[in-house]
C-alpha cells in the first residue's frame, strides 16, 4: 500500500512515511537521515506532499500494531 500510495502522489515510499509521519498527532519530531546532499534534498520534498483521507486510512492501516498481551484476549 504504501508503494500505491507513492505511485499516486509519484513520489518515493520514504516521502510518503516522511510525510505521514509529519501529520501524527503523537509524533513531536521526525529526524531524517541522509548521506548525500540529494538524498536530504529528497526526504525534505515530503514536506510538500499533502495526504487526502484516502492515503491516510490505507497508510494508517499498514501501519497498525499488533494488540499485544494482555489487551489481545479481549479484543481491545
Amino acid at each position: 500500500m504504501l508503494k500505491a500510495v507513492a505511485a499516486k502522489h509519484d513520489r518515493k515510499p520514504a516521502q510518503i512515511a516522511i510525510a505521514w509521519l509529519l501529520i501524527q498527532p503523537v509524533v513531536s519530531t521526525v529526524l531524517i537521515g541522509a548521506n548525500r546532499v540529494d538524498q536530504l534534498r529528497e526526504n525534505v520534498k515530503a514536506t510538500e506532499i499533502f495526504l487526502d483521507q484516502e492515503d491516510m486510512a490505507q497508510l494508517d492501516a499498514i501501519s497498525q500494531l499488533p494488540i499485544e498481551y494482555p489487551g489481545w484476549p479481549l479484543g481491545s
